[in-house]
């Protein structure tokens, strides 16, 4: 972080972590410590971060308030090939093949910017997931899951086509929730329809517990908020909603404010927010646990 709390530019933090590596690596070949087997655990892809159905208020990318899109006029949309995908994930896998670690899944997250849905090889990653999970768990191994985040409007297939696409082989579904009510969720994540995605998580539930029930796998559902000046209030009713859709899970992060125009909304702003905020954590702590029997 810069000293003002904001996100620094990439030039320096590019540099901060060069420095952390190389004080990192200076220090083990300067020790006695015996060197163990870190593999990396966690593969994050940027398929698709120019591609989104959505335009949120605090997103980077789509905001109303956003300069990325001025900025990149001219250049072609990001798009990862597929090629690079299949590269690097099998060699991920051939690393653990070659030096098993722990007995942790391995995990597969596509871009966590856009929606990783409009991918247009989303679905031979998918199968390319099932291929390297068949080749770690025919060594013995725990295999491979895919990490989704979405804005929960399920494009292309609706949530009913994606579900027996993506709940078998996936770990966690974050659906991008930012309202307990109608008018906060539409007004911040703009171009979203509060019914539809309602409706569409209802039917990840009843597609996930039937599933289960079938013995197959368990994927974890989660809503993931931004904490804003507009919705904060609404958080305990967002966790009851949670519990009584059968979400197994609500977490989030404060805003990291882009643009001037966002500058009022973080619950950070001042000392009058934080209180707010701080005021409001108790309730949602009660709800949390007055339902943790629900979303286990």
């Amino acid at each position: 972080m810069s000293k003002n709390g904001e996100i620094p530019p990439i030039a320096d933090h590019v540099d901060q972590m060069v420095e952390l590596y190389r004080r990192a690596i200076q220090h083990r070949r300067s020790s006695n410590v015996r060197q163990g087997k870190l593999l990396p655990w966690r593969i994050t892809f940027d398929t698709n971060p120019d591609d989104c159905n959505l335009h949120c208020d605090m997103c980077e990318g789509f905001s109303q308030y956003s300069t990325v899109k001025a900025e990149r006029k001219g250049l072609s949309p990001r798009r990862m090939p597929f090629e690079l995908v299949e590269k690097v994930l099998e060699e991920f896998v051939d690393l653990h093949l070659k030096a098993p670690g722990d007995s942790t899944a391995l995990e597969v997250i596509p871009s966590t910017m856009g929606e990783p849905l409009l991918y247009e090889h989303f679905e031979q990653m998918l199968s390319l997931i099932q291929q390297q999970d068949r080749r770690l768990k025919d060594q013995g191994l725990p295999g491979l899951r895919l990490n989704l985040t979405t804005n929960g409007t399920f494009p292309k297939l609706g949530a009913r086509g994606w579900a027996p696409k993506v709940l078998p082989i996936t770990s966690d579904i974050k659906i991008s929730w930012n309202g307990a009510t109608k008018g906060t969720q539409e007004s911040i994540m703009r171009g979203q329809t509060f019914e539809d995605v309602l409706e569409n998580v209802k039917v990840l539930v009843s597609e996930r517990d039937a599933l289960v029930k079938a013995g197959g796998h368990f994927c974890r559902l989660t809503l993931q908020l931004t904490f804003l000046e507009e919705n904060y209030h609404e958080i305990p009713d967002i966790i009851r909603l949670a519990a009584e859709l059968g979400i197994n899970r609500v977490k989030g992060h404060h805003l990291w404010s882009h643009w001037k125009e966002m500058d009022g909304r973080s619950m950070k702003r001042d000392a009058d927010a934080v209180s707010r905020w701080n005021r409001m954590i108790p309730l949602a702590e009660e709800i949390a646990n007055a339902n943790s029997d629900l979303t286990k």
